[in-house]
């Protein structure tokens, strides 16, 4: 080993040389024997070595040595430092959650947020560049036309962040007080919807449709297909609003309605003055509709939930059923509203006059009537094959504009 006036060099089996010094501060272990600090590699020359030993030397005389230890203790805050420098949001959320005491309901709806709102846009973020501005472009963006899905979205963002704060991640939360409010949420997209017109189903498509309702629907589903009610004023009939005249034709009074569904359902007169009216009862359902009004008795509904007697029929049950109804028997959708129109277009169609419809349906004018009537494919054959007709009539008989000539 070679000595030197500041530590020592000696030479390796490899023929490299190792350098080492005397620790200035704790030169002797514990046991006593001496404390001396290897450079941290073998250098190729004595030359290396020395020049190495003469630059440590000096940086203990200028104050700026290090232990080993120190070193090393820098060296791993360093390399922590810069693992969380680098860890982003989507790395953090991932082992956030897991962490977390929650309901499983909770820990579901954090998982669906989490995926739909937040990591498309902050997954590859890293924490420390999120910064407050962002969260601001952010949330002037965040859920459209939703309130709800905004404000949860943003509270989770920001526990999220609470938490790397706490984790010493973060210095601060960049979600600062009160800025969902101050944020100017973004508008939903306004997105054209065709509105659905009604239509007239024909005699054999509504029978088709009132074969695939359940029992207990198929006579009211036909009764409005061929008289018109309102869906509110069908589910509202009661036996006593069921009657027979002197000449033993039935007849049905409506008076009354319902609306709504649920919490918000009521009841109360029909929609105007020329709706409270008295239709005949079509005579295939004659026997049906007595039956049903006797089993009610005067106060008791007439059409009612299978389970409950007591129960009006929902507005949507109605509505899905008879549109199930309508998929099944292949004719589409059917909708409550489109029986009203079925009424009114088989009853123009056989020959009843505006002001007949009008009364049948109890609309207030004749105009409102002719938004309901519309011209079936058998009908329209019926006028063009007419004219046929009347083309191909034999030539004896004088035309119009022969006549007019004579004329």
């Amino acid at each position: 080993m070679g000595r030197l006036a500041f530590g020592a060099i000696d030479k390796q089996r490899s023929g490299r040389f190792r350098a080492r010094y005397t620790h200035p501060l704790t030169p002797f272990n514990d046991d006593g024997s001496p404390n001396r600090i290897s450079a941290p590699t073998t250098f190729r020359t004595r030359t290396e070595a020395q020049a190495w030993l003469a630059g440590t030397q000096t940086d203990i005389a200028k104050g700026t040595w290090k232990a080993p230890e120190e070193l090393e203790a820098e060296r791993v805050e360093a390399t922590m430092e810069a693992l969380r420098a680098a860890r982003t949001f989507g790395t953090y959320a991932a082992t956030w959650l897991p962490s977390r005491r929650l309901t499983p309901r909770t820990r579901q709806t954090y998982e669906g947020l989490l995926r739909v709102h937040l990591l498309p846009q902050w997954a590859n973020t890293p924490l420390r560049a999120i910064t407050t501005p962002d969260v601001r472009a952010w949330l002037a963006v965040l859920a459209p036309g939703s309130p709800g899905a905004r404000k949860k979205a943003y509270e989770l963002f920001k526990t999220i962040l609470a938490t790397s704060v706490d984790d010493d991640l973060l210095a601060a939360n960049p979600c600062k007080r009160n800025m969902l409010a101050t944020v100017e949420p973004a508008r939903a997209p306004q997105v054209a919807r065709r509105k659905r017109e009604p239509h007239a189903l024909s005699l054999p498509e509504l029978e088709a449709v009132a074969a695939q309702v359940p029992e207990y629907m198929r006579v009211p589903i036909m009764l409005a297909g061929l008289t018109g009610e309102r869906s509110g004023e069908l589910r509202f009939l009661h036996g006593g609003d069921v009657r027979t005249d002197d000449a033993g034709r039935v007849w049905i009074d409506i008076h009354m309605a319902v609306s709504g569904q649920g919490k918000n359902r009521v009841t109360g007169t029909p929609k105007t003055p020329k709706s409270i009216r008295s239709i005949p009862c079509p005579p295939s359902l004659t026997d049906d509709i007595t039956a049903l009004a006797d089993k009610a008795g005067t106060t008791g509904l007439l059409f009612h939930t299978v389970k409950d007697s007591r129960e009006i029929i929902p507005e949507r049950t109605f509505q899905k059923n008879l549109s199930r109804a309508g998929e099944r028997a292949g004719v589409g959708h059917v909708s409550p509203h489109d029986l009203r129109h079925t009424a009114a277009s088989l009853a123009r169609e056989n020959g009843a006059s505006a002001t007949a419809v009008r009364d049948l349906l109890g609309h207030t004018t004749t105009s409102m009537t002719d938004r309901y009537t519309h011209t079936s494919d058998e009908e329209l054959t019926r006028v063009v094959d007419g004219l046929d007709r009347e083309r191909i009539r034999p030539a004896s008989v004088i035309s119009l504009d022969q006549k007019r000539k004579q004329a």
